[in-house]
C-alpha cells in the first residue's frame, strides 16, 4: 500500500512548453488535492529550496521536501535535517570548479541567499537577469564569496560550465575529493551535496519520520538527479519527456504527474 508519494519539481510537477519549469497545471493541483483526501501524503525532491513551491503557488504552507538534492530535509513544518560545507570543502571545490567569466559556480545558504564566486561574472549577472522568476531565493549577495564565506555557512553549490569538455574535468577531480559528491543534472551542470546525501536519503528520512516503510513509497521525476530514487524505491514513476537512460531506471512511463496519482489510486482501490 503507497502512503506517500514523491514528486520532483522542473519537468515533472513544474511545467511549461520546452523548459518545463514555469506552472503546476490545474489537473496536477486537483490530482495532488484528491490524493491526500484518499489520505496519502504528497511531497517534494528537488534540487530547489524547499519554500519554492509554496512561493511560486502562493500556498499556505510548504510540502515536506527533500530540498537541495538531499542537503536539507523540512519535514511537519519544520527543518528536520541540514548539513553544511566547511570552509576547507568550500576552498576545494573553488579549486576544483575552476570558476572563470564563461562558468559560473553558485552557493546557497540554507537561509537560500545565493552567493557567487563573483557576482558580477556574465553568467551570474545574467541568471540574475533572466526571464525566469526567482520565487525563493531569499536575496542575492553582491560580495565575493572569499568575503562572504568568513561569516556564512553554504548547504549547497552547483556549477554551472561553458561546455561539457569543462564540465566532465571537473567531475573527474570531485571524484577524488572527499566528504562531497555530486550529481549531474545536464551534460555541462552538477550539483554539489555532501557525502550519502541524495534524495533518496531524505526520503527516507521523512518516510521514518511518519512511520512509513520505503515499500509505501512511490516517486515520481525526470531528471538525472532522479535516477537515485527511480533506481531505488520499486514504486518508481518517470515522465515521457525524460532521457532513455531515466526512464529505464522506472517502473512506469507517465505523461504526468496527474497520470501518476490516477495509477496509484486506482491500485489503492483494487487491493
Amino acid at each position: 500500500m503507497i502512503k506517500m508519494l514523491f514528486s520532483d519539481l522542473d519537468g515533472t510537477l513544474l511545467v511549461n512548453g520546452e523548459n518545463h519549469s514555469g506552472r503546476v497545471t490545474e489537473e496536477n493541483i486537483a490530482a495532488i488535492d484528491e490524493l491526500n483526501k484518499s489520505g496519502i501524503l504528497f511531497g517534494i525532491a528537488t534540487s530547489r529550496s524547499y519554500e519554492f513551491l509554496r512561493k511560486k503557488m502562493d500556498l499556505v504552507k510548504d510540502f515536506d521536501t527533500v530540498a537541495f538534492n538531499g542537503n536539507l530535509v523540512y519535514c511537519d513544518g519544520h527543518i528536520l535535517d541540514c548539513v553544511s560545507f566547511g570552509n576547507e570543502d568550500i576552498e576545494a571545490m573553488i579549486d576544483i570548479l575552476q570558476v572563470k567569466e564563461d562558468s559560473m559556480s553558485m552557493f546557497i545558504t540554507k537561509e537560500n541567499d545565493v552567493v557567487f564566486y563573483d557576482f558580477n561574472y556574465p553568467k551570474a549577472q545574467n541568471y540574475i537577469t533572466s526571464k525566469k522568476a526567482h520565487h525563493d531565493v531569499r536575496e542575492f549577495i553582491e560580495l565575493p564569496l572569499i568575503e562572504h564565506m568568513k561569516d556564512h555557512e553554504y548547504c549547497f553549490m552547483i556549477g554551472v560550465f561553458d561546455n561539457q569538455q569543462e564540465a566532465d574535468k571537473a567531475r573527474l577531480q570531485m571524484d577524488t575529493y572527499p566528504n562531497v559528491q555530486y550529481t549531474n543534472t545536464s551534460v555541462r551542470t552538477f550539483t554539489i551535496t555532501k557525502d550519502s546525501r541524495d534524495k533518496v536519503t531524505g526520503i527516507l528520512k521523512i518516510a521514518s519520520y511518519y512511520g512509513i516503510s520505503e515499500d509505501e513509497i512511490a516517486v515520481i521525476g525526470d531528471s538525472y538527479n532522479d535516477i537515485g530514487m527511480l533506481s531505488y524505491f520499486k514504486e518508481s514513476y518517470c515522465m515521457v519527456h525524460a532521457p532513455n537512460e531515466v526512464k529505464e531506471c522506472a517502473k512506469y512511463v507517465v505523461n504526468s504527474v496527474a497520470e501518476c496519482i490516477s495509477m496509484i489510486m486506482n491500485k489503492e482501490l483494487s487491493n
